[in-house]
């Protein structure tokens, strides 16, 4: 009898030990959403991307995109250190906040303001589906300046292509992890406080319709991206 427990043990651990010799690698799609991320965040944010990423493993699927001008795309299945690469090139090119609220007043500015995040969400959407397309979990690490809610829906195409794919979203703020350094010098405090409200909700009404999470903090940030990437 006890030979017999000693080989049902001995070929459960070599069960085991196949399994996860054979596992397939993770997949991560990082989305830099620098139509909505202001240009002087941007090297703050590269850095500590670069940073991150070292902690990466090498066995591990990584594709990029980007939503604004810098047009920064990079296919599946690259290493960690590729994309580290490619975010030398990202630029955040968001609209001045100014102009963003100025766009309550005036129908041509607030189209723009609608017509950005309806591309963004087109473009998200699309890099999600080719992601998805090779099979296996996703995890999706998103990150974003947010929307104002009070002009701009809910991104409905990132929603049905999170859904579809079965993924994992991770919603993180870079007004909060890469906050800008300097107060802005025509937006009243009380108009600050509530755009950062506004773009807050966006994001989560995006966690709440996709099942994912926020990171609000730097603290978040590392804990997120030390989970997600854990063997």
């Amino acid at each position: 009898m006890r030979r017999l427990v000693a080989l049902i043990f001995a070929a459960s651990l070599a069960a085991g030990t196949a399994s996860a010799q054979t596992a397939e690698p993770r997949a991560f799609l990082l989305v830099i959403d620098d139509l909505h991320i202001e240009f002087r965040q941007t090297p703050r944010l590269r850095r500590l991307l670069q940073d991150l990423l070292k902690s990466a493993g090498n066995e591990d699927s990584w594709a990029l995109v980007t939503t604004g001008s810098s047009a920064v795309k990079v296919d599946p299945p690259r290493g960690a250190a590729d994309i580290s690469t490619a975010l030398n090139r990202i630029t955040g090119n968001a609209l001045r906040v100014r102009e963003e609220l100025d766009a309550f007043g005036d129908q041509n500015r607030a189209a723009v303001v609608r017509r950005r995040a309806s591309l963004t969400d087109i473009v998200i959407s699309q890099a999600i589906s080719q992601a998805a397309a090779r099979g296996g979990p996703l995890s999706i690490l998103y990150l974003t300046g947010g929307y104002d809610a009070r002009m701009v829906p809910a991104m409905s195409e990132v929603v049905r292509a999170t859904a579809d794919a079965r993924a994992r979203l991770i919603i993180v703020s870079a007004l909060d992890i890469v906050p800008l350094l300097d107060p802005i010098p025509d937006v009243h405090p009380d108009e600050w406080a509530a755009y950062i409200d506004a773009t807050r909700q966006s994001l989560k009404t995006l966690a709440e319709l996709t099942g994912g999470s926020l990171v609000f903090s730097r603290e978040e940030f590392d804990e997120a991206f030390a989970r997600e990437l854990r063997p």
